[in-house]
């Protein structure tokens, strides 16, 4: 049995580029059902408002909705799953992760080393399972430094697809031994560690495209951000940037590619760089 814990919808948003999710809970649950995969987790930024829509949009889908939440705590990200409501953010890691099991729930810490300094790095060892691969995290090294610290730490092992849209869906599965009619029965398989996973990066022209469409749609909010926030000769940069959106797709598609490319090796070299000190926290 496939199972997705790390997705975000349209309910997922955020403070510079509004729209962080492309898809809406029920255009997640249909590519779900394509591919197989039989329980998926409603995880949005700081937002348990799609888990509603989610359950009932998943009707006679055969998909299990898993209620869930990536929770911003002050330390950094933590996944709910199998929660009844909202936790707030902004709370430490230990009573972000007390709330959750309050409520009954699990956590999993997704991206613990990622270069955008998302993760709760070492404090990923008081959470139930930690993310080995997380699709989005291209450098590779962050997923390498996560795998080989959970390994040295004998702790559980979970995979997450980290998917903003449908053509991100089922990169980071997990693969459950049994099969589970229950969103308990998961979360006590997850705990337990009985389930495997699937790892598949994110193709550079998905990712390409999903940052393109969101500036797109955010347009109008970017624009007013940049204004208030940025000073010169950054507005300036960022104000062209963000205008040549409109000219997608076209030509200008052929130099997001080449900044693409330039990110994605700029990261590699500074999350090796950057790792030595993670690590030795």
């Amino acid at each position: 049995m496939l199972v997705e814990t790390h997705i975000h919808t349209t309910y997922s948003q955020r403070l510079k580029i509004l729209y962080e999710g492309l898809s809406t809970p029920a255009e997640m649950i249909k590519a779900a059902a394509r591919q197989g995969i039989g329980a998926l987790a409603i995880t949005d930024h700081d937002s348990f408002k799609g888990v509603a829509v989610a359950k009932k949009a998943s009707k006679g889908s055969g998909v299990l909705i898993i209620p869930g939440q990536e929770i911003s705590s002050s330390d950094g990200h933590i996944i709910a799953l199998g929660i009844s409501e909202e936790i707030k953010k902004g709370m430490a890691a230990e009573d972000t992760i007390d709330e959750i099991r309050s409520q009954g729930g699990i956590c999993i810490a997704p991206h613990p080393f990622d270069i955008g300094r998302f993760g709760i790095k070492t404090k990923a060892r008081l959470c139930d399972a930690v993310e080995v691969f997380n699709s989005m995290n291209l450098d590779r090294i962050a997923n390498i430094r996560s795998h080989d610290w959970v390994t040295k730490n004998n702790l559980i092992p979970a995979a997450g697809s980290d998917a903003h849209n449908t053509q991100m869906l089922g990169l980071g599965s997990l693969v459950m031994r049994d099969d589970h009619n229950s969103v308990d029965s998961i979360l006590k398989a997850i705990k337990k560690g009985r389930h495997g996973y699937h790892a598949r990066y994110a193709p550079t022209s998905v990712m390409l495209r999903w940052a393109v469409d969101r500036m797109k749609l955010s347009r109008e909010y970017t624009m007013e951000y940049i204004m208030s926030n940025y000073s010169e000769p950054k507005k300036s940069i960022s104000t062209w940037l963000l205008n040549s959106t409109k000219h997608s797709p076209g030509r200008i598609d052929y130099f997001y590619q080449i900044l693409a490319y330039i990110g994605i090796g700029s990261s590699v070299i500074y999350s090796a760089t950057r790792g030595r000190r993670v690590m030795h926290m």
